[in-house]
């Protein structure tokens, strides 16, 4: 009976490699194939964990050197654009990269759902407006999709300062609130602006994005991709504060607070 199980098992290994593995081989393979060549670890070493030191490094940064920065690029380029008598169209590479950045502020962005939602509508924005500096005529489709995003974010503002009033998301930002049971009104007002912010077809912004996506790419194939890796972690951004806020038991706030507060 147990001869039948692990042959039953292993039924991924070719018979040969049945009848010749030793029975610790054959279960370090098994092992293996189920936690997927450990393609978590890889993409977490290889992709998370740098993206979100990235965006730890910015967040690190003070307003006054984040804005010095970002007036000094537009600064210098607007005057070597206008001096050599160049177009407008060079503007969206330097709005493209802060795109991103604002993408990754709100990746590695922990202890603020606000700073975590206005990074993603302003990541938003900027890549309509990389888009429209790349392609002058595509403004339509960038106003599309700005009608979208604009009333979503402003939704998710609104319903994230009733579910967190009088509340301190710092002291605990790893808790899972369960609003979603305590506040379940709120809540779906939250979901609903966050489908809206992400570009889920229930607003214009899911259209306004293959819009955007089509003209970035017509321009130039390359363009395409920071927008596009923006949108992924928008999304990703966006979910973590739902999960955080409307997911969970209710007691466990309670029980993380207790547990902090006894350390």
């Amino acid at each position: 009976m147990k001869d039948a199980q692990s042959n039953t098992k292993f039924q991924f290994l070719s018979p040969s490699l049945r009848a010749v593995l030793p029975d610790i081989l054959k279960n370090t393979l098994y092992v293996f194939s189920l936690q997927e060549g450990c393609l978590e670890l890889l993409v977490r070493s290889v992709l998370w964990t740098p993206l979100k030191r990235a965006g730890s490094f910015i967040n690190a940064m003070k307003l006054t050197q984040k804005l010095i920065y970002i007036f000094g690029i537009f600064g210098l380029l607007g005057l070597v654009i206008f001096g050599l008598g160049l177009t407008t169209q060079y503007f969206a590479y330097p709005v493209s990269i802060f795109m991103v950045i604002a993408s990754l502020s709100a990746f590695s962005q922990k202890h603020s759902p606000y700073s975590v939602w206005n990074a993603i509508g302003l990541s938003s924005i900027l890549a309509g407006l990389s888009v429209w500096f790349l392609n002058p005529a595509a403004l339509f489709d960038v106003l599309i999709f700005a009608s979208g995003i604009v009333p979503a974010w402003a939704l998710g503002m609104v319903a994230l300062n009733r579910l967190l009033k009088n509340s301190h998301f710092s002291d605990s930002p790893f808790a899972y609130r369960a609003l979603s049971e305590t506040q379940p009104k709120l809540s779906l007002l939250l979901f609903l602006s966050f489908l809206g912010l992400v570009g889920f077809p229930i607003s214009p912004a899911f259209l306004g994005e293959d819009l955007l996506l089509s003209h970035a790419s017509s321009e130039g194939a390359w363009f395409a991709l920071p927008i596009t890796i923006a949108f992924v972690i928008n999304g990703i951004s966006a979910a973590k504060v739902f999960q955080r806020l409307c997911l969970g038991s209710p007691n466990e706030l309670n029980v993380n607070v207790i547990e902090e507060k006894t350390i």
